[in-house]
């Protein structure tokens, strides 16, 4: 899977988080996108939406022949929190995927080939496999709750940062920030930022 930027780019379609669409889990797309490289096609992640806040998800990328291959289904509360996370596949290495989290009556509980434990502090569970999609998810979930940091499971903080707003195709899109998903953090001026 392509590394997480420690300020990955999330672009929000909504410029009010009050609007008519605040009280359903806004996902980054609808259907499928794909990933590309010096003009190829090399992955790809669709979502299909269920009943009850569910999504399931197929992730893949191919970078000459590594490359992830993840089915999942996440279950999102009402303020965007993830309640259930089930990941299966493969990593990037091929490595088998069996990753699972769970949030119940306010204690929380995950399990990756990397850890198993659990916490009563709450947070966003950041998963070791998870899709490029939980970056905007987690986004998504911070505006709603309107507060500038979340705490991060199994550890950390992320930061959201407005960003500017735009024209795009007919709709006013906003870009945000997230920060603190990286071991390498970096200065505002570096890389363009």
């Amino acid at each position: 899977m392509p590394a997480i930027d420690s300020h990955a780019d999330v672009i929000h379609p909504l410029d009010d988080p009050d609007s008519k669409f605040a009280d359903a889990v806004v996902m980054p797309f609808k259907g499928a996108v794909a990933d590309q490289l010096a003009g190829r096609t090399v992955g790809h992640e669709t979502h299909t939406f269920g009943d009850g806040g569910s999504v399931r998800v197929n992730y893949s990328y191919n970078d000459r022949g590594r490359g992830s291959d993840i089915q999942g289904r996440y279950v999102f509360d009402r303020d965007g929190m993830p309640v259930v996370i089930e990941l299966t596949g493969q990593d990037y290495n091929h490595a088998a995927i069996d990753e699972r989290f769970t949030k119940r009556d306010g204690a929380t509980q995950w399990r990756s080939r990397a850890e198993s434990d659990e916490s009563k502090t709450g947070g966003w569970y950041v998963a070791a496999n998870g899709p490029p999609a939980q970056t905007a998810w987690l986004a998504q979930a911070m505006l709603r709750s309107r507060k500038p940091s979340m705490h991060l499971l199994p550890a950390g903080e992320a930061t959201l940062e407005r960003g500017p707003s735009v024209e795009l195709k007919g709709r006013r899109v906003t870009m945000y920030s997230v920060g603190g998903l990286d071991f390498t953090p970096f200065g505002r001026g570096e890389k363009g930022r």
